[in-house]
């Protein structure tokens, strides 16, 4: 394992964190998502020193990052999400910018691509998550229910521990 995987694992657990104070108060810090995003930053940093198309990367990512941003502002100001659900959705391109396994290559649209496609394999877990939650343990906690980001963090770590094998 090296070390942007390792920095990713603190971030994963800081993401535990976020998920287990919005399920009991219904709020995150801010100071978490700032804490996921400033690990995701020096993540890519120490990957990108072996990489050869750096700006292309780099703007693949910050591309990826404003079109899952504006997707989570959307769904925010629609009523779809809460507000650390938006942020939890606007960090996952810093943190997991591509899917296990895969590694950049040069091209902005194909860095763009990874970083969408690591959102959906989180996506996806979410919903997995989500239905078996809602389904079988039919939590009656609050007449709301769970906060999007519990079921969201179990794609978080879906992810994460795929990665476990693939690396």
């Amino acid at each position: 394992m090296d070390l942007p995987f390792l920095i990713r694992g603190v971030g994963v657990v800081i993401f535990a964190a976020a998920a287990v104070s919005d399920y009991r108060t219904r709020r995150a810090p801010n100071d978490l998502w700032l804490a996921i995003a400033a690990l995701g930053v020096v993540a890519l940093a120490l990957e990108l020193r072996s990489a050869s198309a750096r700006l292309e990367i780099v703007t693949g990512v910050a591309l990826c990052t404003l079109l899952l941003s504006a997707i989570a502002v959307s769904a925010h100001s629609n009523g779809y999400i809460g507000g650390a659900d938006g942020k939890a959705i606007m960090v996952l391109p810093i943190i997991f910018p591509h899917p296990p396994g895969q590694a950049f290559q040069s091209g902005v649209l194909h860095t763009l691509t990874l970083g969408v496609e690591a959102a959906i394999w989180v996506w996806i877990g979410t919903a997995i998550a989500a239905v078996w939650y809602s389904t079988v343990v039919q939590h009656e906690n609050s007449p709301d229910g769970i906060p999007f980001l519990v079921p969201m963090f179990s794609g978080i770590l879906s992810l994460f521990a795929i990665s476990i094998f693939v690396i």
